[in-house]
């Protein structure tokens, strides 16, 4: 598949980016472009830790990223609408104001990620591992939480009106059913 065919099945929009591969050793970052992302997502990589994204804003509508790893990622502002994130790792990941709205996060690792005011209205979260997750300011209304953990989670500002909490385990430990 073509990049121009992959960027149009999946309706991507791109405005300006300036993303960056980070490295542990003393060498230098290195420009990756949301583009190459994807098309290596297709080739069958899965793995974007330390990916850093800066100096624009990426938005993506309903991309199919499920199992990709961003752990430790800064996506901050990034907007993935409608995005299929199923399972993806987003362990410690910085996404301060990004936009998951409508996207599925079923059985997604979100542990101490930054969630700090991001919109996740009608995300589906079901299964979900928040643990630690700042998610201070959040909009969760409309959310699917069905038996996500948010154990030590701060929900503080957060809108929850319509969010679904079944089988959830809230920030204090307890247990929450419908």
């Amino acid at each position: 598949m073509e990049n121009s065919d992959l960027n149009h099945s999946i309706s991507a929009q791109f405005v300006q980016p300036e993303v960056r591969q980070t490295s542990t050793s003393s060498e230098a970052i290195s420009p990756v472009s949301a583009p190459y992302i994807l098309a290596q997502y297709a080739k069958g990589k899965r793995t974007f830790t330390r990916v850093v994204f800066r100096a624009g804003q990426i938005k993506v509508v309903a991309p199919n990223l499920e199992q990709a790893d961003f752990a430790g990622a800064c996506l901050m502002d990034v907007g993935l609408t409608s995005s299929n994130l199923e399972k993806a790792n987003f362990n410690s990941a910085k996404l301060n104001r990004a936009d998951l709205s409508a996207t599925n996060l079923s059985k997604a690792n979100l542990n101490k990620a930054n969630l700090n005011k991001a919109n996740l209205s009608r995300a589906d979260l079901s299964g979900a591992c928040l643990i630690g997750a700042d998610l201070s300011g959040a909009n969760l209304s409309a959310a699917n939480l069905t038996r996500a953990n948010l154990t030590n989670a701060d929900l503080s500002n957060a809108d929850l009106s319509r969010a679904v909490f079944d089988q959830t385990i809230m920030p204090d430990g307890t247990l929450m059913t419908s």
